[in-house]
């Protein structure tokens, strides 16, 4: 009996993580990193549920989820960048509309690639998007700006891309100042807080040595992220 093969579903594709994480982990330590990890995604996923939008994968701090509509994934964006700064964090999010491959229930295909590699090309607070989805929310209350044409790794050809400045009126927030997200990070943590304004380091060992391991895992998490939504392409790097 042959097999069937994979389907194909056009989706608007959203992949985002936090920006300066390995700092960040470092900064907190294991256990509260864990536990700010565990309200950044507890943020994302009732965003996620709020503008219908589906959880396809995750791994380490990074998100890849899909919705119908274009306008769905840029008000999820949009959200989920403002929501994560009132626990500390900034992300960077991408966007790409396409149609992606279902694999035994997995997404893959060139669009899914696309939309991680946008996204690669952020920082801070930013939500970039490619040509495509640019003009399927065309005249609707968006304001994007040229953000320049890029080569993606893996990916044929040039790509256009373009950052959101405004959606429905209201323009994106600044990334966080880097003391003010200490700050709110600390205020969610009394103890840490009067370490931090005492100068007395509640960590062991070397900062060094905190910083390097949480780099392995985020590298390992990255590479799982990327095999699996790649998986279906052949496309190496």
């Amino acid at each position: 009996m042959s097999r069937a093969g994979p389907s194909r579903r056009l989706a608007t594709i959203l992949f985002l993580d936090i920006v300066d994480s390995t700092r960040i982990a470092a900064e907190l330590g294991d256990r509260r990193w864990r536990e700010l990890l565990g309200r950044f995604r507890e943020v994302v996923r009732a965003e996620l549920k709020r503008h219908h939008g589906h959880e396809e994968d995750t791994a380490g701090d990074g998100f890849f989820a899909t919705f119908a509509q274009p306008a769905q994934g840029l008000r999820a964006a949009v959200a989920i960048v403002r929501d994560v700064q009132e626990i500390g964090l900034d992300v960077r999010c991408g966007l790409h509309f396409g149609e992606c491959e279902s694999i035994e229930g997995r997404l893959g295909g060139i669009a899914v690639h696309t939309g991680a590699r946008i996204m690669a090309l952020g920082g801070a607070a930013e939500v970039l998007v490619t040509s495509t989805v640019r003009d399927l929310v065309a005249g609707g209350d968006t304001q994007l700006e040229d953000f320049g044409t890029h080569q993606l790794k893996g990916v044929p050809g040039s790509w256009q891309v373009w950052r959101l400045l405004k959606l429905d009126v209201s323009s994106l927030p600044a990334p966080l100042d880097p003391a003010r997200a200490a700050e709110i990070r600390d205020s969610q943590h009394p103890a840490a807080e009067r370490r931090r304004r005492t100068g007395v380091s509640g960590a062991i060992g070397q900062p060094g040595e905190d910083q390097s391991e949480h780099e392995r895992h985020r590298a390992a998490a990255s590479r799982q992220l990327w095999r699996r939504t790649s998986a279906a392409l052949g496309i190496r790097g």
